[in-house]
């Protein structure tokens, strides 16, 4: 999907409040903002935000209404195919605010909008990873083969002693059938879990109970030696707000050692703050300062918001000439936006299976009388090339499995194993018909996560910086 080439500067705020006069549509006539008396069946003013000056601030008339009105305005006023709404639709006839979503969504271009019921957990995940949860993913190697795939730092998990590539024999002295079909290992779908491990060779139990723990998203960093060069590898798992710090940290200690090469695991980030992922690219390929990384279109009346963002010079950055991603299809959004930013500036090299494909951004719209939080596509991402065309994932340089057998940057894991031999021998290994049977069958097994955050895929934009948020 391609859009126009955003030309607007963040700067041009000065007409923005009669510009946002204008443009409201002409179906839609607009109360009285100081008004605030009982609403209609139909409300019709749906301006969820207003400008005054180079500021924003809320429709409060409009935040006050209950959550299905709301919803119906959010997707009427900010949502990137508000012209593709129907303007007839009466929300209160309908059963819930998720079905006043799914009666407007703009399909099949849309497929990456959603409610969210817990606003403020969900928020606080994006913003600092804390959260109730085991702190573990699984995933199956093979029918009846599950394996333990991401522990998280902190987590009771972790307290346990589980690690990746570890076999789970039995799911709370049952089968692993429990396991089977299901999205995520929430305290909710599961309040209690003792797994039965294999550890070699012998069966040891482990009773995990959850706890809410801030979990961190660099999980593994080290730097080893490859036909002469230093190799940084660096397993990063969401883009949330407060990873720029840990972020800033492992890359100094990779400038120290002199990294010219780097293997960033992504595998199962679903995304999370653009700034982060601005902030990671800037510490990549600091080269490239001011170069456009990202432009953030909006729909016609929000176009006053359409942005850019460029890479940065940083202190401890590297400037490297190219990338390998290793990257499945859980790496979504924020993730995504590191390989199309910077794909058309270095060799960006992919390894592993086809990545979600979200293009698309949204505003943390909270709706504090339901604590629903209204996440409906707000923006278009491109790159400096206006290329924006992904929203069916990237397909891999390499493809390769997801070898949840061994433990991240191990030298038998198929995925780290692939690069270490381009770096080496300037050439991936021969795929050979047996091994290439084993991929495509390793790609029907789903990631199993203790919570449905990161599924969602989120790319959570920030206002520009010159609109002051009352």
């Amino acid at each position: 999907m391609r859009f126009v080439q955003i030309s607007v500067r963040l700067s041009v705020v000065l007409m923005a409040t009669a510009i946002f006069a204008a443009c409201s549509q002409s179906a839609t006539p607009t109360n009285n903002l100081t008004n605030t008396s009982t609403q209609t069946a139909q409300p019709t003013d749906f301006r969820v935000w207003l400008f005054d000056q180079g500021q924003i601030f809320w429709n409060q008339p409009v935040r006050d209404r209950e959550i299905k009105d709301f919803t119906y305005a959010c997707l009427r006023d900010m949502y990137y195919w508000n012209d593709k709404v129907p303007t007839t639709l009466v929300p209160s006839t309908l059963a819930s605010p998720e079905a006043v979503l799914t009666a407007c969504q703009n399909k099949p271009d849309d497929h990456t909008s959603y409610l969210v019921k817990d606003g403020t957990a969900f928020l606080k995940v994006l913003s600092t990873g804390e959260s109730t949860s085991y702190g573990l993913a699984v995933k199956f190697a093979a029918p009846g083969d599950l394996r333990v795939a991401l522990v998280q730092s902190g987590s009771p998990a972790e307290t346990a002693g589980l690690r990746r590539g570890m076999q789970i024999l039995k799911v709370n002295n049952g089968t692993l059938r429990s396991f089977e079909g299901i999205g995520s290992i929430t305290p909710t779908n599961f309040p209690t879990l003792t797994l039965d491990i294999d550890s070699a060779g012998s069966v040891i139990k482990k009773d995990l109970t959850p706890t809410t723990f801030n979990g961190k998203t660099v999980l593994k960093s080290f730097v080893t030696g490859v036909a002469g060069k230093n190799v940084g590898y660096l397993l990063f798992t969401s883009f949330t707000a407060s990873a720029v710090d840990e972020l800033e940290t492992v890359f100094a200690t990779f400038k120290a050692q002199n990294v010219t090469e780097l293997v960033l695991d992504l595998r199962y980030n679903g995304g999370g703050s653009v700034a982060t992922s601005q902030r990671l690219a800037s510490l990549l390929a600091t080269q490239l300062s001011g170069t456009v990384f990202v432009r953030q279109a909006h729909n016609a009346r929000y176009s006053v918001m359409n942005s850019e963002l460029s890479i940065e010079s940083r202190p401890n950055a590297l400037a490297l000439q190219r990338l390998f991603v290793i990257m499945t299809g859980n790496t979504a959004s924020a993730s995504e936006l590191i390989i199309n930013g910077l794909k058309p500036h270095i060799q960006v090299i992919t390894i592993g299976s086809t990545s979600y494909g979200k293009n698309t951004g949204f505003y943390p719209v909270q709706h504090t009388k339901s604590d629903y939080v209204v996440a409906i596509v707000n923006t278009l991402s491109q790159n400096s090339l206006g290329d924006g065309n992904y929203s069916n994932g990237f397909t891999p340089t390499r493809a390769e499995e997801d070898d949840v057998t061994s433990d991240f940057g191990d030298s038998k894991e198929k995925c780290y194993a692939a690069a270490m031999t381009y770096i080496a021998k300037g050439a991936f290994p021969v795929v050979t018909a047996k091994h290439s049977a084993e991929i495509t069958a390793s790609q029907k097994y789903s990631l199993i996560r203790d919570t449905d955050v990161w599924d969602k895929a989120p790319m959570i934009l920030s206002f520009p910086k010159n609109f002051l948020l009352k």
